[in-house]
């Protein structure tokens, strides 16, 4: 018993750390304004019952298996589902409950962001130890999977794509922060689709733009500043990420 403890503290411990390094567990007073700001902007009551009905569809019927695991990250794994009956994909997005603050952060942002070149999250559900976000699954690849076998003007398609769906975020108030091909499905007729909203945050506080800081998303995609461990413009981060993902 007392090694199971101790295993379990340590386990904790690196969670902990592991959500400390992406910027998730420890808030600036700008990001718990933001967190703040973005709660009292949506109508929670008529989002959480409309949740609610959609969780009893999608998250607590029995009709649903387990198809295959499509991957894991940062925060949890991502399982494709089936409905039994009417033969239905979805994904789940199954986030430990050590990162019970940043699968909120995703879910409430998230929630609010309806665009074509958005992947839709359809519902969430917090339980006991995890929180479970469904989301559309009609997805046939990923940009990072095309990227060496595309020309030109296939680019410029998916890229303009692209820029509408950061456009819109932006509009909403909303950063991504972790743009990268392997966040940028790829539906039907090549229709491009934004994904993971698990870093992503509210920009715009009592009307003004707040700046970030701290080192998160992917190395290879992030704005220079940010690697300089510099205060940033998230949009801005967001324009440099757009362009490396494409710089093939």
């Amino acid at each position: 018993m007392a090694a199971t403890r101790w295993i379990s503290k340590k386990v904790k411990k690196c969670c902990d750390r592991k959500e400390n390094k992406t910027g998730s567990s420890k808030k600036t007073p700008e990001e718990d304004k933001g967190f703040k700001n973005l709660i009292t902007r949506i109508p929670k009551e008529e989002i959480l019952q409309e949740n609610k009905k959609k969780a009893e569809t999608y998250l607590c019927s029995s009709d649903w298996c387990e198809v295959k695991f499509l991957g894991r990250g940062a925060f949890g794994k991502v399982v494709l589902m089936k409905n039994m009956t009417s033969k239905e994909l979805v994904a789940h997005k199954i986030v430990h409950r050590f990162f019970l603050l940043t699968s909120l952060w995703e879910a409430f942002v998230h929630y609010q962001i309806q665009h074509s070149n958005v992947v839709q999250l359809i519902c969430f559900k917090r339980a006991l130890n995890k929180t479970v976000l469904c989301l559309e699954y009609r997805a046939q690849g990923t940009v990072f999977n095309v990227c060496s076998h595309i020309n030109e003007e296939e680019a410029h398609k998916l890229f303009s794509q692209l820029m509408e769906a950061v456009e819109h975020l932006h509009s909403r108030g909303v950063v991504h922060r972790d743009l990268k091909p392997k966040n940028l499905l790829l539906m039907e007729e090549k229709v491009l689709k934004v994904a993971d909203f698990s870093i992503a945050r509210i920009y715009i506080v009592e009307k003004k733009e707040v700046l970030f800081k701290g080192c998160v998303g992917t190395r290879a995609y992030i704005a220079p500043e940010i690697l300089a461990c510099l205060k940033y413009s998230g949009p801005l981060a967001d324009l440099w990420s757009c362009g490396q993902c494409f710089h093939f």
